[in-house]
């Protein structure tokens, strides 16, 4: 009695086991195979009944034209440029040690005619000038930003008035200032930067 119901033990132990390797199988090959082949897309979004819809109203005024579609239609006014006798200056903070006063930063400068690169370390700045673009030097900063520092890091830009560069060179205090957390400085070869405040802890 003792031996059959040992045999029975295994016999329902093993036809388990069987069972959960053909579930876990179903589960793992042939479940994602059928859920793919149901939910697969040609990526074209289809119009299962459709019909070409009319306008209540067709055109409104004369039609017009544009070079170049783009969403925003005074894109102009949402795309950087550099002020006339300014900059634009672009900057991302570098990972700092926890006992620095400052943070780290990198930055680019460009203006009309100069790019430069600038390295904040504490109070000192390391700049080194760069091949000035050849065509759209304002795009290229985002290029030259992710060769240097990789992709997906924070950084910010601003566009810089002659006037603020002015007064930078005269050593006077800027509005802008007010809105940084830092002050814009000025090297001997005039590279505007900005100088980070220190660290509150």
């Amino acid at each position: 009695m003792l031996k059959k119901f040992l045999h029975g033990i295994a016999f329902g132990a093993g036809f388990g086991i069987a069972l959960v390797a053909v579930w876990v199988g179903a589960t793992f090959f042939l479940l994602p195979r059928l859920v793919e082949s149901e939910f697969a897309s040609s990526g074209e979004p289809e119009l299962s009944d459709r019909k070409t819809a009319e306008l209540l109203h067709p055109q409104r005024g004369p039609a017009r034209t544009v070079p170049e579609f783009r969403i925003f239609k005074d894109s102009e006014r949402y795309e950087m440029t550099i002020p006339e006798g300014g900059g634009i200056l672009t900057m991302t903070v570098l990972p700092t040690e926890s006992e620095a006063q400052r943070p780290r930063t990198f930055q680019l400068w460009l203006t009309g005619t100069e790019l430069w690169k600038i390295r904040t370390e504490e109070t000192k700045v390391l700049i080194e000038r760069m091949t000035y673009p050849s065509s759209d030097p304002v795009k290229s900063l985002d290029r030259v930003m992710r060769d240097n520092m990789g992709r997906g890091l924070g950084k910010s830009t601003m566009t810089v008035s002659q006037a603020t560069i002015e007064g930078v060179r005269r050593g006077e205090e800027c509005a802008e200032d007010d809105h940084l957390n830092g002050e814009f400085r000025m090297t001997t070869e005039g590279v505007l930067f900005l100088m980070p405040n220190e660290i509150k802890r």
